[in-house]
């Protein structure tokens, strides 16, 4: 396998819940492999102690579920998964947009559009090596 990002994450929106997702560049192929419920909740801070405790309480509860996910992803494979509901698959050549950046929030944010879809995704942390890797493939 190629280059992995474990923890993206799609923010929930009106009518769909959010979603965190591993990141897979693998030969010529991006897969982009749903592994459980996501929020920023995963990245969050608090502004004080008790707001950290009820934040830390709700990331370990989506770690549970998101952890069985990422450990079925790394026995099967990513091109197993690929085609499973709420996992996409897009060969690179596909990829016709693929930008980063802090929004206005302080989150690492992701803009991907290929094939039909068209996503805003979420990293934790404030910069990952593995983005830069992926944009020299796409262009």
């Amino acid at each position: 396998m190629g280059i992995r990002i474990d923890r993206v994450v799609k923010s929930p929106g009106t009518f769909s819940g959010g979603k965190a997702y591993s990141l897979i560049v693998d030969g010529d192929q991006l897969y982009l492999i749903e592994v459980g419920p996501g929020s920023t909740e995963l990245f969050q801070r608090g502004a004080n102690f008790v707001a950290q405790a009820g934040i830390d309480k709700a990331r370990q509860r989506m770690l549970a579920k998101i952890e069985p996910g990422e450990k079925r992803l790394a026995e099967m494979g990513p091109e197993a998964i690929s085609v499973e509901k709420g996992s996409f698959k897009f060969a690179l050549s596909e990829v016709y947009q693929f930008e980063y950046g802090k929004n206005l929030y302080g989150y690492f944010q992701l803009k991907l559009k290929a094939g039909k879809q068209k996503m805003t995704l979420y990293v934790a942390g404030i910069y990952e090596p593995g983005l830069d890797q992926i944009a020299a493939l796409v262009r």
